[in-house]
């Protein structure tokens, strides 16, 4: 009796169940529909891509460079001062111009979470000066707060790049810049300015006068290579080289970003077989940009097969769908594909090549964004490095006995 009972509520749930599966099953069809014309229209017919994200110029998310925090507590303190903070203002503003006066540490620390106004900001910028000009000109033991990293924050939030240069490059401010986070947020908003000439300057020096005994400054070195990326000169191709090199030398992760900015670079110069051989030397778990740059990278060296197998895979049935968007192709893909298969005059293959872009495109596993888009995309979190083995492998560039500007395949 009591299955029985049972069976009208199991089949009605059932019933939903089914329901609820075939309107999902009609949204993600007509879905795929719409973002397969939209491809054709805009990506193929058009030669433009889908979806542009280059306007995102910030490598790391505020939360990864500690910004989202400082504007937390900024905030905290902003409430908690109140009304006061008008009088803290005006009396920081009178020591600062009374050459006798005493700035205190959290004189500092106060004005770098209260600065909201451009008179404000320089008033913390000269509160800065004379605190440090202060310290040392005293016998007084260093203050064991780190002052670096909240000042580039307070400048990177208000987009002074300038100032953080000048803190960052003036032996007189070392006190300020001993941290390597300090010098990750400055290279950070360098990038974002476009000034990628300039973080370069900062990230050789740093590299020569290891900051705090760090020798291993990852997201660094990642800024680096994506300023060498967005240069895209021969110049920037041979800072590259040189990046490559004293991470070889000294041991330094280069994080996987930071190796496709390498062989995307490469491959933009036409160094075909040092974009080869950067992508080797990772053992990450292959990403969409790696999987994409070894597809374009055979297909420049006439290895189609080789290039064609790999945009096969995001069309096997047997694939679990959490790792099918690793495989997705972009545009710029395809396009490569077109033309090396065009310049064969096989017509054959040229009709093989049909079947397999447009069964990419109904099955949804053409990108909406390319590769740029990609590698500019910002990195929201990482995993903590940890100090053993398989996490410096796992992360790092290896193979020290490849010359870039000589290999040949």
């Amino acid at each position: 009796m009591l299955e029985s009972s049972l069976l009208p509520v199991n089949m009605t749930c059932r019933n939903i169940f089914r329901q609820n599966v075939n309107i999902i099953n009609r949204y993600w069809t007509t879905k795929n529909c719409i973002r397969t014309n939209q491809l054709k229209n805009n990506v193929f017919h058009l030669g433009l891509p889908a979806v542009s994200t280059s306007f995102v110029r910030h490598l790391y998310s505020h939360e990864v460079l500690g910004v989202e925090a400082f504007k937390k507590q900024k905030a905290i303190l902003q409430d908690k001062m109140g009304y006061m903070k008008d009088k803290f203002i005006d009396r920081l503003r009178e020591n600062v111009e009374d050459g006798n006066a005493t700035i205190f540490s959290e004189d500092i620390k106060s004005i770098l979470h209260l600065a909201d106004t451009e008179a404000e900001f320089e008033l913390a910028w000269r509160a800065i000066k004379r605190y440090n000009d202060q310290m040392l000109a005293s016998s007084l033991p260093l203050p064991t707060f780190r002052f670096g990293p909240v000042v580039m924050r307070m400048l990177y939030t208000a987009g002074y790049s300038d100032w953080a240069l000048e803190l960052a490059t003036d032996p007189q401010y070392k006190m300020f810049v001993n941290q390597l986070s300090t010098y990750t947020v400055l290279l950070d908003l360098l990038y974002e300015q476009a000034r990628y000439l300039d973080a370069l300057e900062v990230y050789f020096a740093m590299i020569k006068d290891p900051v705090a005994g760090v020798r291993n400054p990852y997201d660094a070195t990642l800024i680096a290579l994506a300023c060498c990326y967005k240069m895209n000169s021969k110049e920037a191709y041979d800072n590259l080289l040189s990046i490559l090199e004293i991470a070889r030398e000294r041991e330094i992760n280069i994080l996987s970003r930071g190796l496709q900015f390498a062989a995307a670079l490469a491959l933009e110069q036409g160094h075909t077989n040092v974009a080869f051989e950067i992508l080797a030397g990772s053992n990450s778990r292959p990403s969409q940009a790696t999987v994409n740059m070894r597809a374009m990278i055979y297909f420049k060296l006439g290895r189609i097969d080789d290039a064609l197998a790999i945009m096969q895979v995001p069309l096997q049935q047997d694939m679990p769908e959490q790792y099918r968007h690793r495989h997705q192709i972009f545009p710029k893909t395809i396009k490569c594909a077109r033309e090396t298969i065009e310049a064969t005059g096989d017509q054959e293959l040229q009709k093989k090549f049909k079947i397999l872009e447009d069964s990419l495109l109904s099955q949804g596993q053409v990108s909406m964004m390319d590769l740029d888009s990609y590698l500019n995309s910002p990195i929201v979190r990482r995993s903590k490095s940890r100090d053993n083995y398989n996490s410096r492998t796992r992360s790092g560039y290896k193979d020290p006995s490849k010359d870039y500007s000589s290999f040949e395949l």
